[in-house]
């Protein structure tokens, strides 16, 4: 079966580095915040901008803090009806979201409904294409936190997506396309008060977890293991390697299925995707999707549910629910040969024949 983790040929063919990686961090006792965990952040700085970033040890993790540090404890928050649960648990655990529906072309919040009485945005930039940021200005002048988790490496009119809004929240790992055999996030600000309350927020309650100073404000345990930041520094430096292998892939694809009766979520005209998967819509999306598996290819319903129905107003949100409905997604990896890629491109045509 032809899968999005190819972890295995990544391992290959960066095998002295892991075995190095692992050796340095064994050798030299790291554990957390250790030597791998600032390179990682320091690197994050460099793609994204940010100022300031700490690692998390999940993308989840990255959410939480991000609600702590933004002080949206009992709050109201935009978000999106079309989500995943990392995205929608930590705000409804801690406070009031709010739920609007989405642009069909790529899944993203459209921000002409945003509730003013809300006191945050919270935008997830799906498949790695980033929110039309422009919109989003034009609609909302408050807070913003970014969701970056499926699109490092991507831009919108040249600046990375990891830069906009006060905060930035990102995720490696499982279905992202870096060998981190488990979940780490990150989360990124430029602002020293905010980056403050981060600290605080990921250290349990106090700067950088020195338990002999005073505790400042909530917090948990959110620290990366230094192994899994060791993983992440090896093959994040090939980022624009992995990006430009995909979006050669995408583009063919898109190419390729132009005439066929599928419609396949792009970016906005100002956006370079990252391409974490090859998502789209077709009508019978549970046989495409079945056909697909038969065809040794991992194509899946897309997984996002309809959260204003779920612990929102239940009033329509139409293109949300069509999105459920209709859209699937195919792997989308780095790793693909040129042979995998033309199997893909001879299935999905088949289908239609």
């Amino acid at each position: 079966m032809l899968k999005q983790q190819l972890y295995d040929r990544i391992y290959r063919r960066f095998k002295d580095e892991y075995d190095a990686m692992y050796h340095d961090v064994m050798e030299n006792n790291y554990n957390i915040n250790g030597k791998y965990t600032r390179l990682v952040e320091n690197y994050i700085k460099k793609v994204s901008g940010r100022r300031f970033v700490h690692l998390t040890n999940t993308g989840t993790t990255a959410v939480q803090v991000s609600i702590l540090a933004a002080g949206l404890v009992g709050k109201k928050t935009q978000l999106s009806s079309y989500g995943f649960n990392a995205c929608i648990s930590p705000f409804k655990m801690t406070g009031n979201p709010v739920f609007n529906d989405i642009i069909p072309s790529d899944t993203t919040m459209d921000f002409t409904q945003i509730d003013k009485s809300v006191d945050c945005v919270y935008a997830v930039d799906w498949w790695g294409h980033p929110v039309d940021h422009d919109s989003l200005a034009e609609n909302w002048q408050g807070n913003v936190i970014c969701d970056t988790s499926q699109s490092f490496g991507a831009t919108y009119k040249g600046k990375p997506a990891g830069s906009f809004g006060d905060i930035s929240v990102f995720a490696f790992g499982l279905q992202k396309h870096f060998g981190v055999h488990s979940h780490i996030g990150a989360i990124g600000t430029d602002d020293p008060a905010i980056d403050k309350k981060l600290n605080i927020a990921i250290n349990q309650g106090k700067v950088d977890e020195y338990r002999y100073f005073p505790h400042e404000g909530l917090g948990i345990n959110g620290h990366c293991a230094d192994i899994l930041a060791g993983q992440l520094w090896v093959t994040i430096r090939h980022w624009e390697e992995f990006q430009n292998r995909r979006d050669k892939i995408a583009k063919y694809w898109i190419d390729e299925f132009k005439d066929l009766p599928i419609s396949i979520y792009v970016p906005n005209q100002h956006s370079q995707s990252s391409w974490y998967r090859f998502g789209g819509e077709i009508d019978d999306m549970h046989h495409f999707v079945q056909y697909c598996n038969t065809m040794n290819i991992d194509c899946r319903n897309t997984y996002p549910d309809n959260w204003n129905d779920i612990y929102g107003t239940a009033l329509p949100r139409p293109n949300t629910d069509h999105a459920r409905k209709h859209g699937f997604s195919l792997p989308l990896s780095a790793q693909f040969t040129d042979g995998e890629v033309e199997m893909v491109k001879d299935a999905v045509t088949k289908y239609f024949v």
